[in-house]
Order: structure tokens, then sequence, then C-alpha cells
């Protein structure tokens, strides 16, 4: 996981050099080429930290208990996307069974008119 933050903080580094030399041209002071280079040194050491705190915010949720709690819910709908798993996880956090309303009358189940979890 860490290389694939690394790629990502490299390409966004070269974007944000790039953008900064374009930018240069627009300021109406001209830096000196210590002061470019220091400004360089801050920044990258501020994406450095971006990137650190993402890395680390990413472990936490794939090593928490409630993603992993998250995820024994949606193998139990494995016909539904993710965001539809979270939502009816939401709404009903003991459902076993989810279906449309027509799978329901097929089933010989009725539903009430305005029927909630």
């Amino acid at each position: 996981m860490h290389n694939y933050v690394n790629t990502i903080a490299n390409f966004e580094y070269s974007n944000i050099q790039d953008r900064m030399e374009v930018d240069n041209t627009a300021w109406k002071k001209k830096l000196t080429p210590q002061q470019r280079a220091e400004y360089k040194a801050e920044k990258r050491e501020e994406m450095q930290n971006i990137f650190k705190k993402i890395d680390d915010g990413v472990k936490a949720v794939f090593e928490s208990e409630r993603y992993k709690e998250c995820l024994r819910y949606m193998s139990k709908f494995t016909n539904y996307s993710a965001g539809n798993c979270i939502l009816i996880m939401l709404q009903m956090p003991d459902a076993s069974l989810v279906a449309a309303f027509g799978k329901w009358k097929e089933l010989g189940r009725t539903v009430n008119k305005g029927e909630k979890a």
C-alpha cells in the first residue's frame, strides 16, 4: 500500500512542480534561486506529510473492526453494490434477506403500502 501512495505522491509532486514553474511567471515578485529552492523544499515536505497522513488513515480503516464488520455484512448480499450494502446496513443492521418488491411478490410475501423496515 505504501508503494502505491508513494507513486501517487511522486506523480502529484511532479504536477505541483510543473504548476509552480508556470505560476512563478505570474508572481509580481521574482524569486531568487535560493528562495525557489526553499519554497520547493517546503512544499515537498508538506506533500510528504499529507501522504503520510493519508497512508496512516487508510491503514487504520482497513485494520479497524468496523471495516471487518462491514465486509462480513456485505458478504451476505453479494448481488448488491458496496454503496447499497452500506445503505442496507444503516437502515436495517440485522437484515438477513433483501429483495425488490416484485421478488417479494414472487415469494408469496406481501408488502404493505408505506411499510418500512
